[in-house]
């Protein structure tokens, strides 16, 4: 999950909508009240080098490698295994909002800006093996927004956009006719693939998440039912499932097909938005970034927690599981941290 200058404008609504935040000590009593017979999450790893607030991860295919997008112009390639560098990738603009890698792992895309209605934005594409720069298109777009997305071909890459709109861009060809999908009414937070390219899902401050089909450019379905921003959205492993999430404090989960509404999680532990959401390899578990310090993991057919990630720092606004469903990668404050996990 990732973000248009993360996680200065996620904060900024959040505290729009709820202004009576309560101290740590205040929410980690409410957590350790709430959780019940639910087990902690050990940690595995951390990685730590960055110098300002994290803004997204992303986790390899084959799992060996993290990259790590902040605030300190910086993307950074990490060693799974041994939590040290491999390459850190400086840019000229300060928020570097999301960052994934393509299908095969060969190549990993960034996208930043420059400030809030700046400028200096632009999406950067990167050889993984020797950290060099390959392509920059959008050099000082100006509504260029918060975050990408690999098909999983690897031939197009998804992008939002602060007027609404979602980009295809196919990065053999040159950007400058790539469709644009007019997809919402206020700005696009979130875009993800499903698992075999047909269909795009977007989620927007305007409340609702869309669905679209790639090949005919056609919406689908407009989901509604969401009462605030929505600013996360994933298919499950299988496809035949969407989960959203929304700073109304719940996860929706909707039929692929019908698009009716199958399911809702709440967030019971305050007023706190949903800031990330990730499924597990398996489609079994679903973890879920809370704005309360905690990330927890759902049992997606039993719609029943789990375990609960008790993150120390501050918010985790992006999370991933490892291919192996082993570990969830977190985000928060200047570091990232695996977490054992243990998914079946």
């Amino acid at each position: 999950m990732k973000w248009v200058i993360v996680p200065c404008l996620i904060g900024m609504l959040i505290l729009l909508a709820a202004c009576n935040t309560p101290s740590t000590e205040e929410k980690m009593e409410t957590l350790n009240s709430q959780i019940g017979n639910v087990s902690y999450v050990s940690a595995a790893g951390t990685f730590e080098g960055h110098s300002d607030e994290l803004g997204a991860i992303a986790v390899s295919p084959d799992g060996t490698l993290l990259a790590t997008t902040a605030n300190d112009m910086t993307v950074k390639l990490w060693n799974v295994a041994t939590q040290q560098v491999l390459h850190t990738l400086s840019l000229d603009t300060k928020f570097q909002s999301d960052v994934a890698f393509s299908p095969d792992g060969t190549l990993l895309a960034s996208i930043g800006r420059g400030g809030m209605g700046g400028t200096m934005s632009h999406i950067t594409l990167w050889d993984v093996a020797s950290g060099t720069m390959i392509r920059t298109i959008f050099s000082n777009h100006e509504y260029l927004g918060a975050n990408i997305a690999f098909s999983p071909d690897g031939r197009v890459l998804a992008f939002t956009d602060l007027r609404g709109f979602v980009g295809l861009w196919d990065i053999n060809e040159s950007e400058d006719d790539m469709p644009m999908l007019w997809a919402h009414t206020d700005l696009v937070m979130y875009v993800a693939f499903s698992p075999d390219g047909s269909k795009i899902a977007t989620a927007s401050l305007d409340k609702t998440v869309t669905l679209w089909d790639v090949a005919s450019q056609q919406r689908l379905h407009t989901l509604t039912g969401h009462t605030d921003y929505v600013f996360c959205v994933q298919f499950s492993p299988d496809g035949e499932m969407l989960a959203s999430g929304s700073n109304d404090k719940t996860v929706r989960l909707w039929d692929v097909n019908t698009g009716e509404e199958i399911a809702l999680f709440l967030n019971d532990r305050g007023p706190t938005p949903i800031t990330s959401i990730a499924f597990a390899p398996n489609g079994k578990t679903l973890a879920v970034a809370q704005g309360d310090n905690a990330v927890v993991l759902w049992d997606v057919e039993r719609h029943a927690k789990l375990r609960t990630i008790a993150v120390d720092e501050s918010p985790s606004w992006d999370i991933a599981f490892s291919p192996d469903g082993r570990y969830v990668f977190t985000a928060s404050g200047t570091s990232a941290t695996m977490w054992n996990v243990f998914t079946d």
